[in-house]
């Protein structure tokens, strides 16, 4: 299994590909960059890891980045893993939006997901779909990070290997006590965490689950 790799921030790099012992080769996803002053989906705009029925393992998702002030429509983001008996892991998702309204595509249909195996251990693990509102000057407002495998079985975790490290010391409903200061990226108004506790207090933010399943 390869290492995580890429910006969950900006990603800008093709998921791993993926082969059989009969010199098949499987395609991982590409890289998506889109600009555009409004955005509407009612197709899809994809990245994923190519998959096969084989015993074959297949490649992984690759990367999308939007920027746009508003996406909106019926359709979907995906950067998902090829689906086969064996694992293609998922890719990486950003989107950049302006407005509290920006983000009127639905979260539901942007994903990163792993490919389905034939058993839990052979399932990918989830990618990232990271969510950024900014304000007219292109300043971070809030911003949401998304790690789903859907209905999918995962026995491998999503290394999130850009965020720095802590240790959670207590659990109190939705209050997540931290080790140390919390991170620069999560310290936005209108997030999902809430700023930290005075400097002579264990800082605490307010957490809605990431969702990993």
């Amino acid at each position: 299994m390869a290492a995580p790799y890429g910006s969950l921030y900006d990603p800008n790099e093709p998921g791993g590909g993926g082969a059989a012992s009969n010199n098949d080769f499987f395609n991982g996803g590409g890289i998506v960059r889109i600009q555009s002053p409004s955005i509407q989906v009612d197709g899809k705009i994809t990245a994923n890891g190519s998959g096969s029925t084989d015993q074959v393992r297949t490649a992984a998702g690759g990367s999308i980045r939007i920027d746009t002030t508003t996406i909106s429509g019926s359709g979907s983001v995906r950067a998902d893993g090829g689906s086969s008996p064996f694992l293609g892991g998922g890719g990486r998702v950003a989107i950049y939006y302006t407005g509290a309204t920006g983000m009127a595509l639905s979260r539901a249909r942007v994903t990163a997901a792993g490919g389905a195996g034939n058993a839990s251990i052979h399932s990918g693990a989830p990618g990232t779909v990271y969510l950024r509102q900014v304000d007219g000057a292109g300043a971070k407002v809030t911003d949401e990070l998304i790690i789903d495998n859907g209905t999918v079985p995962r026995t491998v975790f999503t290394p999130l290997v850009d965020l720095g490290s802590g240790t959670i010391t207590a659990v109190s409903g939705n209050v997540l006590t931290l080790s140390a200061a919390v991170p620069d990226w999560v310290l936005v108004r209108r997030s999902r965490f809430s700023t930290p506790a005075a400097p002579s207090s264990p800082p605490t933010k307010s957490h809605r689950p990431l969702r990993p399943r």
